[in-house]
């Protein structure tokens, strides 16, 4: 199976890409650094909060079986002091 994993390089996705390429799937590895992939894996270095990064990956990869979405980012601080473009 082909699967196409954000946040692949740290936490979570770095565990699922570790785990389901132990399991001989192959993996499309989403990160911003890297660097910090897993052996094994396929990189597909992008920003995710960057539309025109998230459009290459699909000219890139246009086609795959599963999408494993474990990106995520944290802003700290109060939610209502907070700009809503965030």
């Amino acid at each position: 199976m082909h699967i196409l994993l954000t946040g692949a390089s740290s936490g979570i996705g770095r565990a699922a890409a570790e785990l389901l390429h132990e399991r001989e799937h192959i993996i499309y590895g989403v990160s911003r650094q890297l660097e910090n992939l897993p052996d094994g894996i396929h990189p597909i270095e992008a920003d995710l909060s960057k539309p025109e990064d998230i459009e290459n990956i699909f000219n890139y990869l246009p086609k795959f079986d599963a999408l494993i979405n474990c990106a995520g980012m944290a802003y700290l601080s109060p939610i209502s002091s907070g700009d809503p473009e965030q």
